[in-house]
């Protein structure tokens, strides 16, 4: 039967010394290559990182029917460089954006014959890092109050019952922190009204006694969140509407910069 044998060879110590002084002379070009290969390969990741961010744009139907609905978006307020038909949705994804990017969204609705709507008041967002999935609320055309407003809005007794789910605010672009003044009326739940600014959250409204006023509240909107050259957009969301409608409201609105 056929066997392997062992074979070593003894190299002279004058190779060996030679074979360490090529490998030392080689080292520096291998870290070189090394760091180049881990460049590059960060670079190719780059791109992913840059444009993986979406959001999912939601909307309220008006109340014509109609046969569907148009997005427009881009990074320029009022000339928009990317447009989708939706259908007859109130909700899409747009993915592709860039990370810390501000995008300016509008919808438009059709109808049977072809016929587009006006474009619904345009939002400002910035995509923030960790962006990857939020859902953000475009203002139907006519569906914000300009700010300042000492109106009651909500579902109040005796009173508004046309924003049984939230009141939308606009205000125009402020440089620095802004002051929010705002009354809230029959708060049950500390979580019950969520206060937000261009889509992001900042708050709850405190609690107030049944079917009352609370005090007037002051709170700040960090610059960090404030617009400075186009429309923000703030809500006051009844986070219990739907499905129980529960009674609240707003009123005494006002923001700027103190």
């Amino acid at each position: 039967m056929p066997r392997f044998q062992f074979v070593c060879q003894n190299f002279p110590d004058q190779f060996l010394i030679s074979f360490r002084t090529f490998f030392s002379f080689l080292r520096p070009f291998y870290f070189k290559f090394i760091i180049s290969l881990l460049i590059a390969c960060t670079l190719c990741l780059i791109p992913l990182i840059t444009y993986a961010a979406q959001v999912t744009l939601a909307w309220d139907p008006p109340n014509a029917p109609v046969a569907g609905y148009n997005i427009y978006y881009g990074t320029t307020s009022g000339a928009y460089q990317y447009s989708a038909d939706v259908g007859n949705y109130t909700s899409c994804n747009i993915s592709g954006l860039n990370v810390g990017a501000t995008y300016y969204f509008a919808v438009t609705a059709y109808d049977f014959e072809n016929n587009e709507s006006d474009f619904s008041d345009e939002f400002a967002y910035t995509i923030p890092i960790d962006n990857f999935g939020n859902t953000i609320t475009l203002p139907s055309s006519g569906d914000t109050i300009p700010l300042p407003s000492a109106g009651a809005y909500g579902n109040i007794k005796g009173g508004d019952q046309s924003h049984i789910d939230e009141v939308n605010y606009s205000f125009g672009g402020l440089t620095g922190d802004v002051t929010l003044n705002y009354e809230a009326w029959d708060v049950d739940f500390t979580n019950e009204i969520e206060i937000v600014l261009n889509g992001t959250h900042i708050g709850y409204a405190p609690k107030t006694v049944n079917d009352s006023w609370g005090k007037m509240q002051t709170i700040t909107l960090p610059d960090a969140l404030v617009y400075d050259s186009s429309n923000n957009y703030l809500t006051f969301n009844n986070t219990s509407n739907p499905p129980s409608q529960w009674y609240w409201g707003v009123r005494n609105v006002s923001a700027g910069v103190p």
